[in-house]
């Protein structure tokens, strides 16, 4: 049992991020045990990428011109990637499948990465002293989970495969490859924002992991209860796996003059909302549940967006991805003949409409059945697996949480530095979202302890499909999954919508189901609400609807 995080129980010493962890799985996945179809597939699946926030990924230095790579002094480092033309901009390939690998690698209880979380030791300030010194374990030493074999490939590295950097383990080839994404269209007229599209943004912080209160799994939010890198690897392990927070809009652009000596800035020229890009993931021999990760990774859900490119902290990247078609190979068909009936040199591909739910199912059924395994008694669906839900949390477009929660700290502004001088712990996921709910009610807030105690993260309450619930007397009678419920939109005093209930005094978080919503709002107005939480103390809320 690996340690689980508590989160801070006083408000007003809670840390705020842009971004947060979903937690490591307890039990890695093995493919060996994964697979129960012993038919292999290849084929080929379109996608099709519309940017909802502004989207950038860089060019990259060319050869010959590494002396000047400053964005400042080499307009071709600001422009967005392309093969040739600046104005027609390209989503890598590699952009898309480290975006997606990511991905597969939480939904599929796979190890995390290696990469930032190595054998690197830190030189930090350690609790209750003004110097720096280095700690006694590394990264590394932190990350744990049940692994019986950690030299075997998880999942997702027999999906896309592994390179072991003279490691003993077996290198494998990845049956996984993904095309670039052409610019293909603009909904709005434009691809670039006006004045030949550059744009500053505000400065972009990197990961700061000596910041132990927020990287490692903690006891409670008390300043002198922290854990930190020296505390025994029995009491605490890193988070998890870190994410930004899907925001709706980036207002991320320095409008004053910056100095030509400035260092901390850059310039890039990213593509506006509205733009749309198109390409191909193309794999050979997968099993069902093997596409079933690749499909469900592509289309969680209709509310959820995915993240590609800079600025992420600052609300950019957020992408719609949908899927155009599955495709999968005849090989009797390709190689049976040259030719198809109408001239074309055969390709043996069949779109199949069936094959994406079949393989959805096929890997939900396998990642239930592993989560069994560690939650004998976890009898709901796979998004209510705890740390799928606090990964859902995140990806959240339709109800994104207010974004007083998910800025970066700043110096001055409300006395925000104190999170760093008091050391204030991250919430999870469910913590930020609902900081009234109950600990463990989402993610892996279940209470903290060791690797041998027997207490498991509570399952987390999402919503559920929409139906009505039985009726239920007094203060609680509106209830998670209760849809058309009428309420009038308020606005707080630091402008973040709220609504009231008529009988229910209890505070209303609202999300829209359409975020243009918001451009048209009085407070008084009248809407119909689906209600996707309701506890004892709040209540989260989707607007569907304005009625007057």
């Amino acid at each position: 049992m690996i340690p689980k995080h508590n989160n801070p129980t006083n408000p007003s010493a809670t840390a705020i991020a842009p971004y947060n962890f979903v937690p490591l799985p307890e039990k890695i996945l093995i493919p060996d045990e994964s697979s129960s179809s012993a038919l292999k597939y290849s084929g080929e699946i379109d996608l099709s990428i519309k940017t909802e926030t502004d989207l950038y990924v860089r060019c990259g230095v060319r050869p010959g011109q590494e002396k000047s790579e400053n964005p400042f002094k080499n307009p071709f480092r600001q422009e967005f990637f392309h093969r040739g033309n600046p104005e027609l901009p390209v989503i890598p390939g590699s952009s898309f499948r480290g975006m997606l690998r990511s991905l597969v690698e939480i939904l599929s209880f796979s190890r995390m990465a290696d990469g930032f979380f190595s054998d690197q030791k830190l030189n930090y300030k350690k609790p209750n002293s003004s110097k720096k010194a280095e700690s006694q374990y590394s990264i590394g030493d932190h990350v744990s989970y049940e692994d019986s074999n950690p030299d075997t490939a998880d999942f997702t590295q027999n999906l896309f495969g592994r390179v072991t950097n003279g490691k003993d383990e077996k290198c494998i080839r990845g049956r996984v490859s993904v095309g670039d994404f052409p610019w293909e269209s603009s909904g709005n007229g434009s691809i670039f924002h006006e004045n030949d599209g550059r744009r500053v943004p505000q400065i972009l912080s990197g990961p700061k992991p000596a910041s132990f209160q927020m990287y490692l799994t903690q006891p409670s939010g008390k300043k002198g209860m922290l854990y930190c890198w020296d505390t025994g690897k029995e009491e605490s392990v890193v988070r998890g796996f870190k994410r930004y927070w899907i925001k709706t809009e980036s207002k991320s652009y320095v409008t004053e003059a910056i100095g030509k000596n400035d260092t901390q800035h850059t310039i890039m020229r990213p593509v506006k909302p509205g733009n749309t890009f198109g390409g191909r993931i193309t794999f050979t021999d997968l099993s069902l549940e093997e596409i079933g990760a690749l499909m469900v990774a592509l289309e969680p859900g209709d509310e959820l967006r995915h993240q590609i490119g800079m600025g992420k902290p600052l609300g950019m990247g957020a992408v719609k991805i949908t899927l155009k078609s599955l495709s999968i190979l005849d090989p009797q068909k390709r190689y049976g003949s040259f030719f198809d009936e109408s001239g074309n040199i055969e390709a043996g591909l069949m779109i199949d409409v069936d094959m994406k739910n079949k393989t959805k199912k096929a890997f939900e059924n396998l990642i239930l059945s592993h989560f069994k395994k560690i939650e004998p008694n976890f009898r709901q669906s796979f998004w209510l697996i705890p740390r799928l839900a606090d990964l859902r949390t995140m990806m959240d477009w339709n109800t994104p949480v207010a974004a007083n929660k998910t800025e970066y700290v700043r110096i001055g502004k409300d006395g925000q530095e104190r999170q760093w001088k008091d050391r204030y712990v991250l919430p999870t996921p469910g913590g930020v979202r609902n900081p009234a709910a109950p600990q463990g009610a989402q993610g892996n807030g279940g209470g903290h302890k060791n690797r041998s105690g027997s207490q498991r993260p509570v399952p987390v309450t999402v919503p559920v499909p929409r139906q009505a619930p039985p009726p239920v007397k007094g203060p609680v009678a509106i209830a998670t999954g209760q849809p058309d419920k009428q309420g009038k939109l308020k606005k707080s005093s630091d402008g973040v919508w709220t609504a009231e209930f008529e009988g229910d005094s209890r505070p209303v978080v609202v999300g829209f189901s359409d975020p243009k919503m918001k451009e048209s709002l009085k407070e008084g107005t009248i809407g119909l609400f689906y209600i996707r939480e309701a506890n004892k103390k709040s209540i989260t809320a989707r607007l569907d609807k304005l009625l007057k």
